[in-house]
């Protein structure tokens, strides 16, 4: 019963990213690619967010105790 609801929905999902042929005979463009793009440049900018305020709380936490 897992196995055809997991095909159904690869099935779906292959139709979505392959090229669709366009009635003029153009290919609609992959969304496939560019959404993977987008999604590797949000986890990099997470990630540069993450370390500067890591970095930047260290550096407050550092002040505050030396100030002691």
């Amino acid at each position: 019963m897992k196995k055809a609801s997991v095909k159904k929905y690869t099935e779906s999902a292959g139709k979505k990213f392959k090229p669709s042929m366009q009635k003029d005979g153009s290919y609609k463009p992959d969304t496939f690619p560019s959404a993977q793009l987008a999604l590797t440049k949000a986890e990099f900018s997470k990630n540069d967010r993450e370390q500067f305020f890591n970095e930047a709380y260290g550096d407050i936490m550092l002040d505050l105790f030396e100030a002691r």
